[in-house]
């Protein structure tokens, strides 16, 4: 930021340099501290963090969709070979994290489970990794 506020000013205080109209407004934006990064190239952060939350929102929605499909209406939680027949309302997933762990979520590692169950798994899951109960 130093080096563009330092060329800016340079542009400025020699007029030989060719300093234009898009430079000034540039170098009023440095002034004022808002961002130039939009008229640089590409997406600001914000924009691509924003656009990286939508896909992850699609992706987990059609995730959902066949998860629930293949449930059929029912929680997918098995104790003894007897499945709950409660309504599924909850998407668990077998692998969590954030991340780059995040990218692993798939119809494969997750289960669509009822609420009593989705609790009990990821109590469960704590006790396995040595938490509390």
């Amino acid at each position: 930021m130093k080096d563009t506020r330092r060329l800016l000013v340079t542009l400025r205080d020699n007029p030989s340099h060719g300093f234009d109209s898009e430079a000034r407004a540039l170098l009023e934006r440095v002034r004022e501290r808002k961002p130039i990064r939009k008229e640089l190239d590409g997406p600001s952060r914000q924009e691509a963090r924003e656009a990286r939350r939508k896909r992850h929102a699609e992706e987990t929605a059609r995730i959902r969709e066949a998860v629930f499909a293949r449930a059929g209406g029912r929680c997918e939680w098995t104790d003894g070979g007897a499945r709950c027949s409660n309504a599924p309302v909850h998407l668990h997933h077998t692998e969590g994290g954030s991340g780059r762990r995040r990218q692993r979520q798939s119809v494969a590692n997750t289960l669509a489970l009822c609420m009593g169950h989705h609790v009990d798994a990821h109590r469960a899951s704590k006790r396995a990794n040595g938490g509390e109960p």
